[in-house]
Formats: C-alpha cells, structure tokens, sequence
C-alpha cells in the first residue's frame, strides 16, 4: 500500500529478488578480479622462470663465454642469438 503523496513501495518479494541479484553481481564480480589476478601471477611467474632459463643457458654456453672473453667475435654469437629469440618467440 503506498501513503498518500509518497512513492510505492515495493513488494517484499520484489525487494527480495533485487538484493539477491545484486549479491550475486557482486559475487561474480569478485570472483572474476580474483580469477584474473591469479592467472595474471602465474603467468608472470612462468615467464620470469622462461627467462631465467633462457638467461641461464645463454650464460653458460662455451661460445658466449669465449666471445665475452674476447676469443670468439660477436658474428659467431649472432646465430646462436637469432635462434634463441625463435624458439622462445614460438613459446609464447
């Protein structure tokens, strides 16, 4: 029943559906951010541990060694190089 000069209220069940609506947005909506924020760190973390081996690899490898000590030129560095950013260009 409405008052006289005032807006009518809503049915309880109407009432009801809304605030259940809105409580499951609310809770999808979270949901989904917390979804996303975790797939976002593992991802970050699967490509920091991609880059480190790659790092690591690269930096053990006998031709970077002798070329950063001076008894390989950087021309014989360029193709292990090259190939590199292919395979992990193909990772991704």
């Amino acid at each position: 029943m409405s008052r006289a000069g005032g807006p009518a209220c809503p049915s309880p069940r109407v009432t009801l559906t809304l605030f259940v609506s809105i409580v499951v947005l609310v809770c999808l909506l979270v949901t989904g951010l917390l979804i996303g924020q975790r797939k976002m760190r593992t991802t970050r973390t699967n490509l920091t541990d991609k880059a480190m081996n790659t790092a690591k690899f690269v930096a053990n490898s006998p031709l970077v060694i002798a070329a950063l000590e001076g008894k390989r030129s950087r021309s014989d560095v360029e193709p292990l190089a090259m190939k590199i950013q292919e395979i992990t260009a193909s990772l991704q």
